[in-house]
């Protein structure tokens, strides 16, 4: 049994090297959650349910923000940095790197001037969660926040899993938690939300810089030569516009519970959701490491107009999630009030109602797959984007309707609607183009249309 599972994991072929990323991928994750669960631990201690409420919805506000500042430029540099290796273009590698780090640098500076304008004449007056001194200090995380996004997916692109989420899945946390912790020991026990961002900031500049280390040393020896770059910037540009949109639409969806519980609810609210959704977030860590080991490979597959190992690559990657969920979710189920109360403190018990909605939403996500990542990698991202967009829409009335009257628990249950209203919707849109079913079932391809791609794309 050994030997031949070592003979499976060390073989050259697809499957092997997907395999190998995606335990590699796994294995950070869980490093990964642990070390988010521990930043956590230690914020609410320090801070208390309020003031990390504040935290929290100060750096939701920084996510919505720096959307711009990628443009879209993520998904496209994953996408077309599979397609340069592939083709061995090393000039059109270097220039989508290089046009896509210029595109951000700008747009970050200007992103910058925009919200200090904003928070100086209008946070403070819309917003019952409110410190000024905080945002201030966190938007100078947009750039950093930006180019390490852009640094992560060139790596993914390359088949770097696991080098990708080294610097923003273990780095940074470390480094946090380690700052927050001198701080606390050392100069002052009583923190406040400015100084937990001030810290928060100087952690994510750090793992800044260890990524760029990173990517350059991964980086193929042809581009490090410094060829001529290339650059296809009008085709870019129209593919980055729906990716803008869709990335946009992504991050507005996951953030909008904690903005609009600030604007309508308390500081608490926010920490209490917070908690609660990092923790549901635990169910779906499967559909995340495998989704991402397995984008290079939709892409490839499908460049090769191979719909049947693409078909079944999407299939093993919902089982395997869906495997990954189920222990989880039935741990949140039966302790999760005990773990919230032990791990965070009395204040955040009340959070288990939430913790119950959103794990029981996230297991039904794991199950639908990764129709979403395949539509992108296949060149149907503005199908994704019509599937987020109807979503996110649903997202917003809901938790404007249930918010101002079930608090955090409306946010839970306006979320999980709107997630499955997203995921039927794309995963209906990956049968309709393709042919595969890319739920856990895997029984309702149409091999007709599957088999009609592959004679077309051929």
């Amino acid at each position: 049994m050994i030997s031949k599972i070592k003979s499976t994991l060390g073989g050259s072929g697809n499957r092997a090297q997907l395999l190998r990323g995606g335990i590699g991928a796994l294995v950070l994750k869980i490093l990964n959650i642990g070390l988010s669960l521990g930043t956590s631990i230690v914020l609410t201690r320090a801070l208390g349910a309020e003031s990390f409420g504040i935290y929290v919805y100060v750096f939701a506000l920084v996510a919505l923000f720096s959307v711009p500042a990628q443009f879209g430029m993520t998904t496209l540099i994953v996408r077309e940095t599979v397609r340069a290796e592939t083709e061995g273009n090393w000039s059109l590698l270097r220039g989508i790197w290089r046009w896509a780090n210029i595109t951000a640098s700008i747009i970050s500076v200007a992103l910058i001037i925009c919200c200090i304008i904003y928070f100086t004449f209008f946070a403070g007056s819309n917003h019952k969660v409110s410190d000024d001194n905080a945002f201030i200090y966190a938007i100078a995380a947009i750039p950093f926040l930006a180019l390490s996004g852009l640094r992560s997916a060139s790596l993914q692109g390359l088949r770097k899993i696991v080098q990708s989420q080294i610097p923003e899945g273990i780095i940074r946390p470390l480094i946090l938690i380690a700052l927050i912790l001198f701080y606390w020991f050392f100069i002052s026990n009583d923190m406040t939300s400015e100084t937990a961002v001030m810290l928060s900031v100087l952690s994510i500049i750090i793992s800044f810089i260890f990524g760029a280390w990173l990517l350059h040393r991964e980086t193929p020896i042809e581009v490090l030569k410094k060829p001529k770059p290339q650059y296809k910037t009008k085709l870019w540009l129209k593919s980055v516009i729906p990716f803008t949109l869709l990335e946009g639409v992504g991050v507005i969806n996951t953030q909008t519970d904690i903005v609009m519980l600030g604007i309508f609810g308390s500081a608490t609210d926010v920490g209490l959701y917070r908690i609660a959704s990092q923790g549901a977030s635990i169910t779906t860590v499967g559909l995340t490491v495998v989704a991402m080991a397995a984008m290079p490979y939709f892409a490839r597959f499908y460049a090769q107009s191979d719909i049947l190992k693409l078909s079944k690559v999407a299939v093993m990657t919902a089982r395997a999630s869906m495997l990954l969920a189920i222990p989880f979710s039935l741990l949140f189920m039966f302790y999760g009030d005990s773990i919230l109360t032990i791990a965070f403190g009395n204040e955040f018990a009340n959070g288990y109602s939430v913790l119950m909605v959103l794990t029981i939403i996230q297991l039904l996500n794991a199950m639908f797959g990764t129709s979403g990542r395949i539509l992108n990698m296949t060149g149907h991202e503005q199908d994704t984007l019509k599937g987020m967009l109807v979503a996110t829409f649903c997202n917003i009335v809901l938790n404007f309707i249930f918010i101002p009257s079930y608090g955090a628990v409306g946010a839970a249950w306006a979320t999980g609607i709107s997630i499955l209203i997203r995921n039927i919707m794309l995963w209906v849109m990956v049968y309709h183009r393709l042919g595969i079913d890319t739920s856990v079932f895997g029984v309702f391809h149409n091999e007709n249309k599957m088999n009609n791609l592959q004679k077309i794309n051929a």
